[in-house]
């Protein structure tokens, strides 16, 4: 018979270390300078439309956002893990994650995730949703976790569904929201199916570089990037400057780029194949990638337009 044993845990809780990156998206705690984008996407009656509270002005966000702002670790059964859901090519606020210990002795939990309507269609709730079910069911040690829904929340159920997890129940008329009676849909999924879906991840986390759009035009053209920061090329420097997260992005641009009236695009970079070493630039405390050799268009993820900062 199969057996699902937890991995070893302190203390049976989840301190994640954050940020947590996907391809295109950056998992971190919330904090109160979210106010504002927050508010953008709790204020929209098609974001509420299937959740539990209505519609909210800038004090019922803000108050939504202090509780956010302390739960940015599990220490018990009961308590939710609430993280912010940004683009890392641009840094903005897009949606928000949760994952919830239920039980302690029956290692249950619950995921949850809000996108703004503007970035619907586009993978990114599957993406922040297999960040939570990670962090369950490998960090914290979860058997089950589950997705409840409003039954008429189609596109919700299809993230579940992308997810791997089963529709195991729809109560019929069993909540009365908002004064109606709706239905709720229940999906979940175990730690071993989980994991027989998601071997042991090798795939290296991406890296970033900001270019000029016409560098970034002449590697199109000929199939090479061979520009190690703006105004000096690969053979002059050795390597191609890159970053590694969203503030090592924003500090590089304040520091080098502020002021800038050059077209500027941010590239998102696939490591694999690529000769990609940490090093600790001179004037640095922290490690950055530096990609040595040419950086093929195929390894390219996307390029975004990115607005050089006008003051540092």
């Amino acid at each position: 018979m199969p057996t699902d044993h937890p991995p070893p845990y302190p203390g049976r809780m989840l301190k994640p270390s954050l940020p947590l990156h996907t391809p295109r998206l950056t998992l971190r705690p919330f904090t109160h300078h979210d106010l504002q984008a927050l508010h953008a996407i709790h204020s929209l009656p098609q974001v509420a439309r299937y959740l539990y509270w209505t519609a909210r002005d800038l004090e019922q966000t803000a108050q939504a956002l202090e509780t956010k702002i302390g739960q940015s670790e599990l220490r018990a059964e009961g308590q939710a893990l609430s993280l912010a859901i940004d683009l890392t090519a641009t840094g903005e606020l897009i949606g928000e994650g949760v994952l919830i210990w239920h039980s302690l002795p029956h290692r249950a939990g619950e995921i949850g995730y809000i996108l703004h309507p503007r970035h619907h269609g586009r993978g990114y709730a599957t993406e922040a949703a297999e960040v939570l079910l990670t962090l369950g069911f490998d960090d914290l040690g979860l058997h089950r976790i589950t997705g409840r829904l409003d039954g008429r929340n189609t596109a919700s159920a299809r993230v579940l569904q992308r997810l791997g997890m089963r529709r195991e129940a729809h109560l019929v008329e069993n909540e009365m929201v908002k004064g109606e009676w709706t239905d709720e849909v229940i999906y979940a999924i175990l730690s071993r199916e989980w994991r027989a879906r998601h071997p042991a991840d090798t795939t290296p986390a991406p890296v970033f570089h900001l270019a000029a759009a016409t560098d970034w035009e002449t590697a199109q053209a000929s199939g090479e990037y061979r520009v190690s920061t703006l105004g000096r090329t690969l053979e002059q420097e050795g390597f191609i400057h890159a970053c590694s997260s969203h503030d090592q992005i924003q500090r590089t641009a304040r520091r080098f780029y502020t002021g800038l009236t050059t077209p500027l695009l941010l590239l998102t970079v696939d490591p694999t194949g690529l000769d990609v070493r940490l090093e600790t630039p001179a004037g640095h405390d922290e490690p950055f990638p530096h990609i040595y050799g040419p950086l093929p268009v195929t390894s390219v993820v996307s390029a975004v337009p990115f607005t050089a900062p006008a003051h540092p």
